[in-house]
């Protein structure tokens, strides 16, 4: 018979039952989690506990030249690596990673990434680090930030804290980037943490639905009502 639908009609009891045997789906929702690439920043292999492994797939950066965002074997929650932030080497500066997603308008985001102290360089007044979520337009015009918490100098080198931000992508928004950040105010070159395990979410809107698909609505009424399987 092909695609079309073959009408089966039983009269049981004054119940009028049509089954189509050819099953009727629903166009999926978008997908709406891009992949985070790297996320545990096992790339590239460190061989050395310094600061010159720029984590693959992630773009670092920072205000002032010679400051870098590194890979290292030196502490992990998970894995053989983590990514170092040490202090900017000036003041009132900062450095810090980012990696682009696409985004659907309106589709709900979130970015967690777990972060702990170094016993021997902790985090001193005035320096903190922090998650957040950059959108953008189609042109790559920043339209807004969503910020996440920050940590500062009670930041424990003993365990490993989860950092989380969220939000929804806005009207216009194609894309978005996951940003962790290091800002130092007055004291340079003091205090270093690391990241590890980041983790990225995505979800439609709350008030998305999606439509029944009828055979499933049928397999259920037959299975609650098993005298209309019989001839």
């Amino acid at each position: 018979m092909g695609n079309r639908m073959k009408v089966l009609s039983v009269l049981t009891g004054g119940i009028l039952v049509v089954v189509s045997p050819s099953p009727v789906y629903c166009e999926p929702l978008p997908a709406a989690v891009p992949e985070l690439l790297n996320s545990g920043f096992e790339s590239p292999e460190v061989t050395e506990n310094d600061n010159c492994f720029p984590p693959e797939n992630w773009t670092c950066f920072s205000s002032k030249p010679g400051d870098k965002v590194s890979c290292s074997a030196k502490a992990k929650r998970t894995g053989l690596q983590s990514l170092v932030f040490k202090a900017p080497s000036l003041a009132n500066a900062f450095e810090g990673a980012s990696q682009e997603f696409a985004v659907t308008p309106t589709y709900h985001y979130g970015f967690t990434a777990y972060v702990t102290g170094d016993e021997s360089d902790r985090l001193g007044a005035g320096s903190f680090g922090q998650v957040h979520i950059e959108w953008r337009n189609a042109n790559f015009k920043e339209i807004t930030m969503t910020y996440g918490p920050i940590w500062d100098l009670n930041l424990s080198p003993k365990r490993w804290e989860r950092f989380f931000v969220e939000g929804d992508a806005p009207d216009g928004a194609a894309s978005g980037l996951v940003v962790i950040m290091f800002y130092s105010k007055n004291n340079p070159g003091n205090g270093t943490f690391y990241v590890d395990d980041c983790e990225f979410t995505g979800s439609p809107p709350k008030n998305a639905s999606v439509r029944a698909d009828p055979r499933n609505r049928m397999t259920r009424f037959l299975e609650t009502n098993p005298n209309l399987r019989k001839p």
